[in-house]
């Protein structure tokens, strides 16, 4: 594959990859939202779920500012799931 083929599928994986970041942030958005109103959360609780989402935001952020292809970023996000699997319990608890 010539280099100028590569840049190509390079760009189009990263636009279909922010396409489905968006759909993530929207349907983060309402669950959020949605758990609020279900479960009665207070704020501090909502502060504490968004601030889990940010956490998320900034990994992911990383795929597109190191430039790794997306069985690399799977692979990294798979190698940081238990310490964000931690980080989580440790907050609700």
């Amino acid at each position: 594959m010539t280099t100028n083929m590569r840049k190509i599928v390079r760009q189009n994986q990263l636009c279909g990859f922010l396409m489905a970041l968006d759909g993530i942030a929207i349907t983060w958005g309402a669950l959020i939202q949605n758990l609020r109103c279900e479960l009665g959360l207070t704020d501090e609780q909502v502060q504490k779920i968004i601030r889990v989402g940010d956490r998320y935001w900034e990994m992911v952020g990383e795929f597109k500012n190191e430039g790794m292809a997306p069985e690399e970023f799977a692979e990294y996000l798979e190698a940081k799931s238990a310490q964000v699997e931690k980080d989580l319990r440790e907050m609700w608890t």
